[in-house]
């Protein structure tokens, strides 16, 4: 009793979720009127005219050494919205057969050695003026280092000047003071004697 209990709940589920997918089905299709689906078929079918064109246009066509492009585009035959690219696709290969077809240039990346030598022989070319520049270079850094020598050299002497006068400024002081002592030791010597 169990097992059928189970059974019973599963088929329920499996019914209950084919019944959500039919609903979900219904909802996503579009009515449409009598005129609107008239209007489609008939584009359609001027579709399905033009691809049959295509096609006789492409077997007239000698695409020997051409097969790769010629199964491209048959199986492109197939389908409607696709006949923009079909139409393009045996243009192109018209151009190839008659070998007037020249590819949209792209960037092509250059080998490395090819650029390499491209490079050494600009540099080879401008070797003169870079040493030119060079030496100009080096001249005009050697008048910096004398230049910033001869400050260093002033502000030396300026640091050595104001020490020297700083020295004699106290030692000045110090012989002004021991003066004034002398001088008022006279003086007390003098009263006291």
């Amino acid at each position: 009793m169990h097992k059928s209990l189970i059974n019973k709940k599963n088929n329920w589920l499996k019914v209950k979720m084919v019944k959500k997918k039919v609903k979900k089905q219904k909802a996503l299709v579009v009515k449409k009127s009598p005129e609107q689906v008239k209007k489609d078929l008939i584009l359609f079918e001027k579709g399905i005219g033009r691809l049959r064109e295509l096609k006789k246009e492409l077997s007239r066509l000698d695409t020997r050494g051409f097969s790769r492009e010629e199964r491209t585009i048959r199986l492109k035959l197939k389908n409607v919205s696709d006949i923009p690219l079909i139409e393009k696709g045996i243009k192109i290969l018209r151009l190839k057969i008659d070998k007037k077809y020249r590819p949209k240039h792209r960037r092509t990346k250059k080998t490395p050695y090819k650029q390499i030598i491209k490079n050494i022989k600009d540099l080879e070319k401008n070797m003169p003026e870079v040493e030119k520049n060079v030496l100009r270079l080096n001249k005009k850094l050697s008048k910096v280092q004398e230049r910033k020598k001869q400050e260093k050299e002033k502000e030396k002497a300026r640091v050595k000047a104001r020490v020297k006068a700083r020295e004699k400024a106290k030692l000045k002081e110090s012989l002004e003071k021991q003066e004034k002592r002398k001088v008022l030791s006279e003086i007390r010597n003098k009263e006291k004697g």
